[in-house]
């Protein structure tokens, strides 16, 4: 079934796991069997599905081939140096030659 967002998350992820379960809180959901995913529900306000997998976040480059979707957001944590809280979106992978993160 293809869908028009894919929300995924690493189950081992706090942060992650944390949106999840506003998002389940607040939206009406189906469960669903999502191949290896570990937990995953069907958001039919957002012709979404919603997948927790037990990778990190780091190592979802197989999501395309699992979950036919317009749309992937990857729900998980971010750190800053100075500690500040924030709520931050940016594209996969790194944008500059050094990889610190992998």
């Amino acid at each position: 079934m293809k869908y028009r967002v894919c929300l995924a998350y690493s189950i081992l992820d706090p942060a992650g796991s944390g949106i999840a379960h506003e998002l389940l809180k607040n939206l009406d959901s189906r469960p669903l069997k999502l191949g290896r995913a570990a937990k995953a529900y069907y958001l039919p306000q957002l012709d979404a599905v919603l997948a927790g997998y037990e990778e990190d976040v780091l190592y979802f480059e197989f999501l395309d081939e699992v979950v036919d979707a317009d749309f992937y957001l990857i729900l998980s944590r971010h750190k800053s140096e100075a500690g500040i809280k924030a709520f931050t979106v940016h594209h996969p992978g790194n944008p500059y030659r050094e990889a610190k993160a992998g």
